[in-house]
């Protein structure tokens, strides 16, 4: 799916599902849909949930990882995720003793042992968007996506990848810090294939797309946005199509929007906020208004021309100003979930 979203600054950001590396049209045979859940927690490519202080099964009917069905290309993270974690890679292949040297890598550069989970996953999340980029191949009219767009070579080592190569990285980087990841298998709402993932802390399940995370064309300035970075079920489905037996998002407690949650009891504090997210490198920040700002319930996510429709309508001027201030071009919000209530993601550039 090419999914285009005409910002206010006038910038074309477009996050592309890739369905052609499935190797058949825009059409999805439902049948298909499928959600993989990580492996048993017995495996030692992921860490039982008790030792991340989660629940004690992993899958709604099933602990086991469920395979692909056969024609489904979905590239196989536990082989290196197994040697990355025994320390042994005998096992592997050449190609796949490529990406794990590379994967090992990303993971000796960004994270360290007193990191979280949740730590673990942002640091991860953010590096993979800003080394990889959409695989412009499949942009083309004719589509022409590279040979490994779809696995984690072509993310990670080629720089380029489409949904699954997007998906399946995660998944991999995720398996080998064993923070329990999931895929799913699926389409977007209009019904073009796509691959999305599930990841697990504290036993609660959260939803993550990082090919929609990262714009096409790539940023340059190295700042990166977290619209689907931990969000809830309800929140993903709005533009995803799940899978029957997609879990729930039990908690609040891991979403993004609650746990950088930025709290202003006036708009003129926003300025600061934002200032302090670019620090961290986000292009993004979650506000919640501890005041009487009303933000508007008819919907989570923007639609249309107009992405977000102010409830107070001196407000989009107030965070518009805000971003100015700051030194960054506001770009669009949209609605998320907290503990607290809504709280209102904004997103912006630098000029």
């Amino acid at each position: 799916m090419k999914r285009r979203m005409a910002f206010a600054a006038a910038v074309v950001m477009l996050a592309a599902c890739g369905c052609s590396a499935f190797g058949n049209d825009s059409s999805f045979d439902e049948d298909k849909r499928k959600t993989y859940y990580p492996e048993d927690p017995q495996s030692s490519a992921v860490q039982t949930d008790e030792s991340i202080g989660g629940a004690d099964s992993y899958g709604d009917s099933s602990s086991a990882e469920q395979e692909p069905e056969e024609g489904t290309e979905i590239f196989d993270t536990a082989p290196i995720a197994n040697a990355y974690i025994s320390g042994s890679s005998d096992g592997l292949d050449d190609f796949q003793k490529q990406i794990l040297e590379k994967a090992s890598e990303v993971i000796s550069e960004c994270v360290t042992d007193d990191m979280t989970p949740y730590e673990k996953e942002l640091a991860l999340h953010d590096r993979l968007i800003r080394s990889c980029t959409y695989d412009k191949g499949a942009l083309r009219a004719i589509e022409a996506p590279g040979e490994h767009a779809a696995d984690p070579y072509g993310a990670l080592i080629d720089g380029q990848a489409i949904c699954m190569g997007y998906t399946t990285t995660f998944k991999l980087l995720m398996d080998m810090v064993q923070i329990p990841c999931g895929i799913i298998h699926s389409t977007d709402n209009e019904g073009d294939e796509h691959a999305w993932n599930i990841v697990k802390l504290d036993g609660c399940w959260y939803y993550v797309d990082t090919t929609w995370d990262d714009p096409v064309p790539d940023r340059e300035d190295g700042y990166v946005k977290h619209q689907y970075f931990n969000i809830t079920k309800d929140e993903i489905a709005i533009e995803h199509m799940l899978t029957d037996d997609a879990p729930e998002t039990e908690s609040c407690e891991y979403l993004f929007a609650e746990h950088e949650m930025y709290t202003v009891t006036d708009v003129s504090q926003i300025s600061e906020g934002i200032k302090a997210a670019a620090e961290r490198g986000h292009s993004d920040l979650a506000v919640y208004f501890d005041s009487d700002v009303e933000l508007k319930e008819s919907s989570i996510f923007s639609s249309g021309d107009d992405y977000y429709t102010f409830t107070d309508a001196g407000l989009l001027k107030s965070v518009t100003d805000a971003c100015k201030d700051a030194g960054f071009r506001y770009l669009m919000s949209t609605l998320r979930n907290t503990s607290k209530g809504k709280v209102l993601l904004i997103m912006f550039e630098p000029k």
